[in-house]
Order: structure tokens, then sequence, then C-alpha cells
């Protein structure tokens, strides 16, 4: 796991990128946790929810955050009326339908 730290912060010359912190998480079957508005994904890597990504709504044309991404992956095999509270409990966007 520390090879892939390295591989992704070298990738980024010194930066972790988010989509790739939190792609890397689920690809090894980590749980990334949620502690004060922060996902931890190791020790020492913590992000917040609020951090930007790359990734473009097709809809809104607005960059989704770290935490609307996660919450997604969290929550969505479960019930919808979850996944909204969650929404509202961490105070993140929804992912639109049509970026799902």
């Amino acid at each position: 796991m520390l090879y892939n730290l390295f591989k992704l912060m070298s990738k980024y010359q010194g930066r972790v990128d988010p989509l790739e912190m939190l792609r890397s998480a689920y690809t090894d079957g980590k749980r990334v946790k949620v502690r004060d508005k922060q996902l931890i994904f190791e020790k020492d890597i913590r992000m917040p929810l609020t951090q930007s990504t790359a990734w473009l709504s097709t809809l809104t044309k607005k960059q989704y955050t770290l935490g609307s991404l996660w919450l997604y992956l969290e929550f969505h095999l479960q019930h919808i009326t979850d996944y909204l509270n969650k929404i509202s409990e961490y105070g993140v966007d929804n992912v639109t339908i049509s970026d799902r």
C-alpha cells in the first residue's frame, strides 16, 4: 500500500489527487472513514469533504466535491432515502442521476 501511495504522489509531483485516493481506496477494498468533516484514507492522509475534484457534473458543469463522490459510493446500493439523509447530514451535493 505504501508503494501505491508513493506512486500516486510521484505522479502528481508531491501532491495527492483526491480522485486517485478515492479510487485507490475502493479498488484496494479499504474503508474510508469520516471524522470532523474530513475523509480519512490512511493514518496521515485526510482530506475535507469539501475538497474539489476534477469530476464535472454533466448537468450543472460544477465540480463534484470529494464528499459527494464518497457518499455516493458508500450509499448507492442502499435505499435512496438513506442516501438523501446522509447528503443533508454531511452538507454535500447529490450526484445527479445522469452522472451515476
